[in-house]
Formats: C-alpha cells, structure tokens, sequence
C-alpha cells in the first residue's frame, strides 16, 4: 500500500535521487514536479504513485532501510 502522506520531496530525498532523475525516468516535466515539491499544486494520484514506485524500487535496489 502506498503512503500519500509523504510529501513528494521526502520520498525523492529519501531515495537518494534528484528532481531530475526523477523526472527522466518518470516522464513528468521538471516545472511540474518543481511545483509539487514546493507544495504549490497537489500532486494528482497517478503521478504520486508513479514516483513513489520509482523511489521505492530506488531504495531497494540501494538497500536502503525504509522509514516507517
């Protein structure tokens, strides 16, 4: 189950990647996900999950320990 109560940045930050890694191999514009890290726009459910996979499989593959 996904947790959408971790801002955007958070799960990013915590995968170790950047916005425009991020943005690369997510597809999304980098002005957009500029604006939902800074809070300004909401992040719609579609696009929120997508980086929260990408992030996820980032901190398995890296080993990293996941916060609860």
């Amino acid at each position: 189950m996904i947790d959408v109560s971790r801002p955007v940045g958070a799960l990013i930050k915590e995968a170790g990647l950047t916005q425009k890694e991020v943005c690369a191999r997510t597809g999304i514009h980098p002005a957009t996900l500029s604006r939902w890290v800074r809070g300004e726009r909401k992040v719609p459910a579609g696009a929120y999950a997508t980086i929260y996979n990408e992030c996820e499989r980032e901190i398995l593959k890296n080993g990293k320990k996941k916060r609860s």
